[in-house]
């Protein structure tokens, strides 16, 4: 019984509970809507993506500032189409701002994570979109929003901000 339990504290640690650039459908694209952060379905995405909450976080910070944009109940939700995007700050018609969220404006060299999550019927349990990303601004003051990336090898690229920060190298090239 004790090698199960530290077996299964060994597994329970393995897991990283930060950012990544993985999602279930897919991996969404990080771009850049007037100047705030957007996040967009796939091109290839295979099907519309009813939207039932955004939220968009701090990663490696033990208490993180969020943004979550939640549907209202009995309300219609936003329909995503492959390529369509949503940004930060937008509030579409029958949604509303978590009042608990607090994070208003990013922060440079810092490290968040994109979250969109589907609304749940009998097909479509636990579907969302995930991307991670970081802040940095251009010689020219402008924001620019650099998303991690999967290499087909499993290894991922970090974005030039992030290695900065956290000293952090990019794993899997070549």
């Amino acid at each position: 019984m004790r090698a199960f339990c530290g077996l299964m504290f060994l597994a329970f640690l393995s897991f990283d509970a930060y950012a990544t650039s993985r999602g279930w459908n897919g991996e969404p694209r990080i771009v850049s809507i007037g100047n705030v952060p957007g996040v967009c379905l796939p091109d290839d995405a295979k099907e519309d993506f009813p939207v039932s909450r955004v939220l968009l976080s701090e990663s490696y910070v033990s208490r993180p500032l969020d943004w979550e944009l939640r549907l209202k109940p009995n309300a219609a939700p936003l329909i995503l189409k492959p390529g369509e995007c949503i940004k930060f700050g937008y509030v579409p018609s029958g949604y509303a701002i978590d009042e608990a969220s607090g994070l208003y404006e990013l922060k440079v060299n810092t490290i968040y994570v994109f979250i969109v999550d589907r609304v749940v019927d009998a097909d479509h349990y636990n579907y969302f979109y995930s991307a991670a990303f970081c802040v940095s601004k251009n010689a020219e003051g402008v924001y620019e929003y650099l998303q991690y990336s999967r290499l087909p090898n499993g290894g991922e690229v970090i974005p030039s901000c992030d290695s900065k920060r956290n000293k952090r190298v990019s794993h899997g090239e070549g």
